[in-house]
């Protein structure tokens, strides 16, 4: 990939994605290990600039230490998005363009969970409601989740999940 595509200094893969055309989808969705999610049209990515294109702008904490996109993920309108933390925290919401407005590629997103003190974001994943008979299969060290997680709103606590 680094003979592909020009890399800056500090930057990596986070994700990789099969996409056939910009219309696969409605959206990208971006999620952040400080809990930012940003949802930008798909059809704002499409360009063949060898260079690449900017889709995210990552924010600096107190410190100067720059966030991290922890996932990405296409979303279609009427989806939800599932939050999960690394101490074992989920938030699932609904991510229409009311809760999760679409906005352009380079800005750095919104709230979409917030943590407890030394928690961040560790996985994002898009839930579709049409999926009746679908389980959602959480792997854990020690613990198995098996309660049902309706949606809520974004940018606010999580329950206990694991």
């Amino acid at each position: 990939m680094a003979n592909l595509l020009a890399f800056q200094p500090g930057e990596e893969i986070a994700q990789v994605m099969e996409l056939s055309d910009y219309q696969q989808a409605d959206y990208l969705v971006l999620a952040t290990r400080r809990g930012l999610v940003k949802k930008t049209r798909l059809t704002e990515y499409d360009s063949n600039r060898s260079a690449g294109l900017i889709a995210i702008n990552l924010r600096e904490d107190a410190e100067g230490n720059p966030d991290e996109l922890v996932s990405a993920a296409l979303l279609s309108a009427g989806q939800n998005l599932l939050l999960v933390s690394r101490h074992g925290q989920a938030l699932r919401f609904t991510a229409d363009d009311a809760t999760l407005r679409p906005t352009g590629r380079a800005t750095s997103g919104v709230t979409g969970m917030r943590f407890r003190e030394g928690d961040s974001l560790l996985a994002m994943d898009v839930v579709d409601p049409a999926w009746e008979d679908a389980d959602l299969f959480v792997v854990t060290e020690g613990a198995t989740p098996s309660a049902h997680w309706p949606p809520t709103i974004r940018s606010r606590a999580a329950a206990v999940w694991v």
